[in-house]
């Protein structure tokens, strides 16, 4: 039996940055002559990836807010819906010859942009092309590509490179440092929940230790991002305070020490 390879997703190709609002502002979608339209590749697209972010964070939504969840990914307002609607795109990038083939018929067909939800077709090439490669075997590119994105949000006020300085100066194991890490974000934290904190220490490790992290930590990652990326991106100037604070103290105890550990 021949085994299948899965190539690395290529991350190079453009992924478009407009919202579905923006893609469709020449059209008014509530006007009922809109429900069945004809869409250019590049409105097809738009709509894949709206349905694309419904889908995957689907379950994390109670029934009763879904609608406005719907509505909030059309907008995209601040990039809040970037991370999966931009890995959408760099699927759509790579499709094999036969889910090319397949997106070519769906641009010879009518779709309903009065109800996004009823395009029967589109909702299951989006669920079998798009979503259910990446929440199995490519479920870690997710992750390491979800951790990229929100690391360039929380990460972006620190010196990483003296810090990787003042770690090899007083070489501290990795293992000694995130718990010191961990126990200051205990202390300057009081106000995050578990996953933000354990998504801070991810990324922190991350970041000083490139070729340390896992596909079981790349996993676990994306599925803290998938799992709160709303909140997460609610909260992004505090996490990076607090994260800020928490190193700042472990290089005060290191100046309190005075020389290496031992």
């Amino acid at each position: 039996m021949s085994e299948t390879v899965h190539t690395v997703l290529d991350l190079t190709g453009p992924v478009g940055k407009e919202s579905f609002r923006d893609t469709f502002r020449d059209i008014d979608i509530s006007f009922p002559s809109n429900s069945a339209v004809r869409l250019s590749k590049i409105q097809l697209r738009s709509l894949m990836k709206v349905l694309f972010t419904y889908v995957l964070h689907y379950d994390e939504i109670q029934e009763e807010q879904r609608p406005f969840f719907m509505e909030s990914i059309k907008n995209n307002t601040k990039g809040m819906f970037d991370i999966p609607q931009s890995f959408c795109a760099h699927l759509l990038n790579s499709m094999d010859k036969l889910a090319s083939t397949q997106f070519g018929e769906l641009l010879k067909m009518e779709h309903n942009l009065n109800e996004l939800l009823s395009n029967e077709a589109v909702l299951d090439f989006v669920e079998m092309v798009l979503v259910d490669p990446t929440v199995s075997f490519r479920k870690w590119e997710y992750g390491r590509y979800a951790m990229e994105h929100m690391a360039k949000a929380l990460l972006a006020n620190m010196d990483w490179e003296a810090e990787r300085n003042r770690i090899e100066r007083l070489n501290i194991t990795m293992e000694d440092y995130v718990e010191g890490l961990h126990n200051s974000l205990d202390i300057f934290g009081t106000g995050l929940d578990d996953h933000e904190k354990n998504l801070l220490l991810l990324l922190s490790k991350k970041r000083l230790w490139e070729q340390s992290s896992s596909l079981i930590e790349h996993m676990l990652a994306g599925d803290i991002i998938q799992s709160n990326l709303v909140g997460l991106n609610l909260r992004k100037e505090q996490l990076a305070m607090v994260l800020d604070r928490s190193i700042e103290h472990e290089r005060s105890k290191g100046r309190d020490r005075g020389g290496p550990r031992l």
